[in-house]
């Protein structure tokens, strides 16, 4: 990353659900926190001793409530539909630098915590969201792809993928189609393992993950 040497402008930060920008979006913030964990005893003497826990991450929106939106951005009513059929959401923070293109850019899955609307005597028509992260909210940019994930051949359809390597190793649940996003280091020799399985069937391949690149796992 070449980012101009200046102080972001807010105006330049741009909240994504998908690939679809919010639309009417006047603010957002992003906030990580960890679980402390106190390990002070006997030994450690007067003072508490602190260390990290589990990870987590919420993102705030604010915007106008404009139900015409033009096609293609997300909006109040997506929100609410969602939230109402309980489906994650993919959320993509993305800074951009207006002199020369650059970006770094956050994603992650979430859950829709909470929709507040607000209807003010004369005032603009308002909402707010809140999304509580479901796993990591992973750095895209330098060497970090945002990676999609497909499977085939498993007899009602693959239900998780477990990823190994570099300092990778978790399980993410695919959805309906057999299919998930997510974030990996980019190589040209060393390659992932992904296996890809359900309640009976299992399928494993090495792969390296390119800027573009697609994983299919084919179970035979």
């Amino acid at each position: 990353m070449a980012f101009s040497n200046r102080v972001v402008n807010g105006t330049d930060v741009k909240i994504y659900i998908g690939n679809d920008l919010v639309g009417c979006a006047t603010s957002h913030s992003i906030e990580r926190s960890t679980s402390v964990r106190e390990v002070a005893c006997k030994d450690t003497g007067n003072w508490m001793g602190k260390e990290y826990g589990r990870n987590s991450w919420t993102a705030s929106i604010e915007a106008l409530q404009n139900p015409y939106v033009e096609s293609g951005k997300f909006k109040y009513i997506d929100f609410v539909s969602m939230f109402q059929q309980g489906t994650k959401v993919q959320v993509k923070s993305s800074i951009v630098d207006p002199e020369n293109g650059d970006k770094i850019e956050f994603i992650g899955s979430g859950v829709i915590a909470s929709i507040s609307d607000t209807y003010g005597d004369a005032e603009n028509a308002t909402y707010s969201i809140s999304i509580e992260g479901n796993g990591e909210l992973a750095q895209v940019g330098v060497d970090y792809f945002e990676t999609s994930i497909a499977t085939s051949g498993f007899t009602g359809g693959a239900d998780y993928v477990a990823i190994t390597g570099f300092d990778v190793n978790k399980i993410i649940e695919l959805d309906a189609a057999g299919a998930a996003k997510v974030v990996l280091k980019g190589s040209g020799t060393n390659s992932y393992e992904f296996t890809a399985f359900n309640g009976t069937e299992i399928h494993s391949l090495s792969q390296p993950v390119t800027a573009t690149g697609t994983v299919t796992i084919n179970k035979p």
